[in-house]
């Protein structure tokens, strides 16, 4: 499903590198993309990858959703798991749109 991201959105966005050891990657990643989409304020995220490098942007209604994310259960379990499965998390940005998109909201 398409979602349109309108002009003003903030876009919150990380480069990371995935680790060999990728236990329970999987499951945690179809579990919070499922999680994250209950939140109103998610309107949509996009994944690009060379399979070396990827590049996850998240797109929010406002910063007061973001800060909902950012303290939910679910979320910080899989924050504490990326520490362990992830690396070389190198770029993490927060900004706002400056024109509209038409992105996924099912998942990356």
């Amino acid at each position: 499903m398409k979602t349109i991201i309108p002009k003003g959105s903030i876009i919150a966005s990380f480069i990371y590198k995935k680790s060999s050891n990728l236990k329970g990657y999987e499951e945690m990643n179809l579990l919070t993309i499922e999680e994250v989409n209950k939140n109103e304020g998610h309107l949509g995220n996009e994944l690009f990858s060379n399979d070396e490098k990827y590049i996850f942007i998240s797109y929010w209604k406002d910063l007061d959703s973001i800060e909902k994310w950012k303290n939910n259960k679910l979320h910080i379990s899989a924050n504490k798991m990326a520490v362990i499965i992830l690396y070389g998390c190198t770029v993490q940005y927060t900004s706002k749109s400056r024109a509209q998109r038409n992105v996924s909201r099912a998942g990356v």
